[in-house]
């Protein structure tokens, strides 16, 4: 069977919501080469089942779908279970893009959660080499926790050693 964009979103929006195995069908719709919505998907982000939200965020990122960054930038910033917030940044994180690094590490210090902040700007340091320098150096200018401050600062002359 072959199923449209939207209604393999709709399919794995449902699955998640019941709890279902959906892996299988995620490869399928790989594999078939239609896509995945992720508007449905999107919903189960808001879900108050902790499980429910961790299968759709999990799922979100693993599509790495550019529209997911800025639903998903909102939601960090309400997400009060760790591990998820862990998945959001990893995920988010490894589209590669600076511009959505420097947005998580501003929703984090929005938050007030500065050791996570550090977590996050080492996890984007090890991802890359040459841009890690470039968003370290972003994060310099803007920082204003002493703590997380110096901690940039002692990553930076790491680089320059």
């Amino acid at each position: 069977m072959l199923f449209s964009k939207e209604g393999t979103g709709l399919i794995l929006s449902g699955l998640i919501s019941a709890g279902e195995e959906y892996r299988s069908f995620v490869e399928k719709a790989n594999s078939d080469g239609s896509g995945i919505d992720i508007q449905p998907i999107l919903k189960s982000v808001y879900s108050e089942d902790v499980e429910v939200r961790r299968q759709a965020i999990t799922l979100l990122v693993e599509i790495q779908d550019k529209n997911m960054i800025n639903p998903l930038l909102r939601h960090l910033r309400k997400e009060n279970v760790q591990d998820i917030r862990d998945i959001l940044i990893k995920g988010m994180g490894r589209t590669g893009k600076k511009k959505t690094m420097i947005a998580i590490v501003q929703a984090l210090r929005e938050i007030g959660n500065s050791g996570l902040r550090l977590k996050a700007i080492e996890f984007f340091c090890s991802l890359f080499d040459k841009g890690a320098k470039n968003l370290l150096l972003h994060i310099e200018e803007t920082e204003e926790d002493p703590m997380v401050l110096r901690e940039v600062r002692g990553l930076l002359s790491k680089m320059e050693t």
